[in-house]
């Protein structure tokens, strides 16, 4: 049987992101759905996701998975990836690490890069300190867990890499939106040499939006708070 495959999607959303990018490493054929309209989005989401009503929403043959980490996974066991290589490994211990650095950037970055974009002063400045600390945590993580490779995977993109990437993406337009540096090679080598490697993959590059276009979005989103 043929597969048929969409995702009820957001263009912005770095979690419905990550599911495009998983599609994409995976090679499978997939239509999107983003409505223009809330009350168009609220319908469709009312069916196949009532219990949150939120993106993203993988639909594959009808049946619909929400969650955007439970989607990835989906993914990764439904359709064989083009190297031979799954996103999660097959050691158990391995696995369950890649879960906690996933669920620990979804708690941590997630909150960091709102804490940047939607504030001012201090409270922007404090989000800024914080998000040094946890570029220095990912770097050390890195180093440790990659044996020496670019990827949180070792030599090919995985799971952690598919849940950072639109992250750092979002953090490249706020470089420019909010004057934000993020550390150099001096003090994060790892995840500088990571980004460098990441954003060189077509898929990375067909899967997420143009820092331009996530910047412009951003500013909107500024001044829809500030006025600025």
């Amino acid at each position: 049987m043929e597969d048929h495959v969409k995702l009820l999607t957001l263009w912005s959303s770095p979690f419905c992101m990550r599911v495009v990018l998983a599609l994409e490493f995976k090679g499978v054929d997939y239509e999107i759905v983003e409505s223009d309209t809330s009350n168009e989005m609220d319908q469709l989401l009312q069916l196949y996701n009532p219990a949150l009503r939120t993106v993203p929403v993988l639909i594959h043959n009808g049946r619909a998975i929400p969650e955007s980490l439970i989607i990835v996974e989906y993914i990764d066991e439904t359709w064989p990836s083009k190297d031979g290589v799954d996103f999660l490994p097959k050691d158990a211990y391995d696995r369950a690490l890649a879960r906690f650095w996933a669920d620990f950037i979804d708690k941590r970055v997630l909150s960091i890069i709102g804490g940047i974009v939607k504030t001012k002063g201090e409270e922007q400045e404090k989000a800024k300190v914080k998000l040094v600390e946890e570029f220095i945590r990912l770097d050390n993580t890195l180093a440790t867990i990659s044996l020496g490779q670019p990827f949180f995977s070792g030599d090919h993109i995985g799971f952690v890499d598919i849940v950072l990437a639109p992250y750092v993406s979002w953090l490249r337009a706020a470089e420019c939106l909010v004057n934000l540096k993020l550390p150099d090679t001096s003090k994060c080598p790892h995840m500088n040499e990571w980004m460098e490697k990441i954003f060189e993959q077509p898929c990375v590059q067909k899967a997420l939006p143009q820092p331009d276009k996530l910047l412009e979005y951003a500013r909107s989103l500024r001044k829809r708070n500030f006025g600025d």
